[in-house]
This record gives C-alpha cells, structure tokens and sequence, in this order.
C-alpha cells in the first residue's frame, strides 16, 4: 500500500502510527525502510514499528528518503534522513525497532532519538559482519538478493 495508496482507497490520509511485522522469509528489508522513508502516507512526528530478525544484525539509527531531485545528489549522503530512531529491543529471536519521522520534539524525552541503541554491541559477534554487508553498500536503496542481505565482493 505504500507504492500505490490510490489503490487502497488512501488518498489524503495519512497515519500517525505504522506497525511492520512482516514475514521474515518474504521480505526485502532494504526495500521495506526504503517505502517507509520516502511515503507520504506517514505524517510527521509518527512513530513507524519495524520488527525484524535478529540474525539480520541491527537496522540503520537513521532510514533515508532517495533523493527526488538528482541536482541535490552530492556523494556525501544516501538519501534525506527522514525515520529518526528510537528505541531498538530485542524480543526472543525478533527485534522492534521504533522510528519517528522528523521529529519535531512534540513527544517531549521518549520522542528524543537514540542511536546508540542500534549499534552491533546488542548482537551476536558472529553476526556483526553479515549486518555490515547488509547496510554498508554502496546504496541502501538497491535490492541485493534474497530478504536484502548484500552479496560482499569476493576478494
């Protein structure tokens, strides 16, 4: 509903609370933040809830918007920081990770970001290489296979 919201019926709303727990096996997770950055459907200030495997590593504190225009493309920045991170916990062999789009302060302290709680301290060793494949790409916003885990280059 997020590439095509005419199709459901959703012309000129818009939400202030989204909850994501999709099927871990038939998801693009990269495809998934991508859609929620740059939708218009979620209004400002909203909190955005993605639940997501453990064995992924952590999603980025930050999830950008493409850039629309390609004369603000600059090489420094993927994208237009638009889901600030919240909160990120950890839940039998799930994650949730808690968003809030442009935050704006109206939430007081619990709306403040923190993005030290999406750092690789809260996962397994063995798992920190494969989340770093997975986010550290050359862009974020390209499907890279299967639940989008990234395919490094061999060597």
């Amino acid at each position: 509903f997020l590439q095509d919201p005419e199709k459901y019926g959703l012309v000129n709303r818009s939400f202030n609370l989204v909850m994501c727990s999709p099927n871990f096996n038939e998801i693009s997770y990269r495809q998934l933040c991508t859609a929620l950055a740059k939708s218009e459907l979620i209004e400002r200030d909203a909190l955005v809830c993605i639940e997501y495997p453990r064995e992924i590593g952590v999603l980025p504190p930050v999830l950008c918007a493409p850039f629309d225009d390609p004369e603000d493309y600059d090489d420094i920045a993927n994208g237009v920081p638009v889901l600030h991170g919240l909160r990120n916990r950890e839940y039998g062999s799930g994650m949730l990770a808690v968003y809030c789009k442009l935050p704006t302060g109206a939430r007081g302290r619990a709306g403040e970001p923190r993005a030290w709680e999406f750092t690789e301290t809260l996962m397994q060793p063995k798992l920190r290489q494969r989340s770093r494949d997975l986010w550290r790409t050359p862009s974020i916003f390209a499907n890279n296979g299967e639940r989008g885990f990234a395919v490094p280059k061999q060597a």
